[in-house]
């Protein structure tokens, strides 16, 4: 329950007394808070009737208004389709934060996504499937690692609880695309790796055979010092142990041999090899590590 005391807001209250001069006042009182209650919870089914993205978009774009409460300020805005890209920029006399954050909604868990409070503010918090750490979020237009959970500042409780349910009806329409793509796709997404500035990956194949793979890690460095490279056949990869992998703020593909044996031949310089289990493949983002992990399921499973 929002207070506010001499047109100042205090902390949020689980409780209110209301004081009243005789017995039958209290109960009319509770007998109209209590079918208030129910009409109330009526508007709230008829809010969860299905409509449409554009509608439910434009209902979510309308409730994140700019806001104040005492000393802070919060200005943010959404956009998107499936992938949703929130930000928030709080300014309060301590400090100011602007943040960033980026999910797929088919990653959100629904029935975690929670209404709660902090002092004086209101807070929707959201939650990944099975805590993995799907949220991408940035501050100050650097990126932080990666979470499983994410706080948003909301103007009130009321406003938390219509995003919540915009949130889930937003869920309810989405999509996710399983189709798998081509060599030519995956090379591309890995090309495209830039989190680290001084690492390239290339990956290749022979035109003599689909199933023969290079990579290349080309490291940029002021130390100078070699680019390894593997060279590993399809044949050898297990397609059961191919997993995508988050690490603070780096997001990968790992390929693991059958058997976990050593049959990835690892070149640390032209002339000098040895023989690994395993490798990682690096990618920008969560939803192309995803296709990308199903793309190789789908490209090593036919060279087996």
């Amino acid at each position: 329950m929002r207070c506010v005391q001499d047109g100042n807001a205090c902390n949020y209250r689980d409780d209110v007394l209301i004081r009243c001069r005789r017995y039958d006042q209290a109960l009319v009182i509770s007998r109209a808070l209590q079918q208030w209650l129910l009409l109330q919870q009526q508007q709230t089914r008829q809010q969860l009737r299905p409509q449409s993205r554009e509608q439910a978009m434009a209902e979510l774009t309308a409730l994140l208004r700019d806001f104040s409460i005492g000393n802070t300020s919060c200005q943010q805005q959404v956009s998107g389709g499936d992938i949703l890209e929130w930000t928030q920029q709080i300014n309060s006399s301590q400090r100011l934060t602007d943040s960033k954050y980026r999910f797929h909604l088919a990653d959100i868990d629904t029935s975690r996504l929670l209404v709660t409070t902090r002092a004086t503010g209101a807070l929707l918090e959201i939650n990944c499937l099975q805590r993995l750490p799907y949220i991408e979020q940035s501050e100050g237009g650097s990126r932080m690692p990666f979470s499983s959970s994410i706080e948003l500042a909301m103007p009130d409780i009321p406003t938390a609880r219509q995003v919540q349910l915009i949130l889930r009806q937003l869920r309810a329409l989405t999509t996710v695309d399983l189709t798998p793509a081509d060599f030519s796709w995956l090379a591309t997404a890995a090309a495209g790796y830039h989190q680290r500035a001084d690492m390239k990956q290339v990956l290749t194949q022979p035109e003599t055979s689909a199933c023969k793979w290079m990579l290349q890690h080309e490291i940029n460095s002021s130390r100078g010092g070699q680019s390894p490279w593997y060279e590993f056949s399809l044949q050898d990869i297990n397609p059961a142990q191919i997993r995508l992998l988050v690490s603070g703020k780096e997001v990968s593909i790992r390929l693991a041999t059958h058997g976990e044996q050593s049959l990835i031949k690892h070149y640390s310089a032209a002339d000098k090899y040895g023989f690994e289990r395993s490798l990682q493949l690096y990618f920008n983002d969560i939803d192309t590590a995803k296709r990308a992990e199903r793309s190789l399921q789908a490209l090593v499973q036919r060279c087996q």
